[in-house]
């Protein structure tokens, strides 16, 4: 039997992974969450509380996007366009903009916590 320790070491990764899916599915689900030209938009309009950012996203793309942001929303780089679209049921996503301030929160803070454990 593993101790907790080693349990969270061994398999922490994917039970937070398996959160952020769930966030981003419920986030999905109350049309929380915007992607592509959608998110721009929303962006232009302060309603935008995180930004989950590709490492690979094109550099046209983030520029339009710097420019559209008026607030300063949270931004967090994340792996690759594949990875952040599979966690949403897409091919490939630049980024990803949350609306509500508190599933905005709990996604950013399950990030950091996959950040830290890695």
């Amino acid at each position: 039997m593993l101790s907790t320790k080693k349990f969270i070491r061994k398999f922490g990764g994917i039970l937070l992974i398996n959160h952020l899916y769930q966030y981003l599915g419920l986030a999905k689900r109350a049309h929380y969450l915007f992607v592509g030209e959608e998110l721009i938009s929303k962006a232009s309009k302060n309603k935008i509380s995180l930004i989950i950012i590709a490492e690979d996203a094109s550099t046209r793309f983030v520029s339009e996007l710097q420019q559209n942001l008026h607030n300063n929303p949270r931004i967090i780089k994340y792996k690759t366009k594949r990875e952040l679209g599979s966690l949403i049921e897409r091919e490939e996503v630049n980024a990803i903009g949350i609306s509500n301030c508190n599933m905005a929160k709990a996604i950013y803070d399950t990030i950091q916590k996959g950040d830290a454990n890695e």
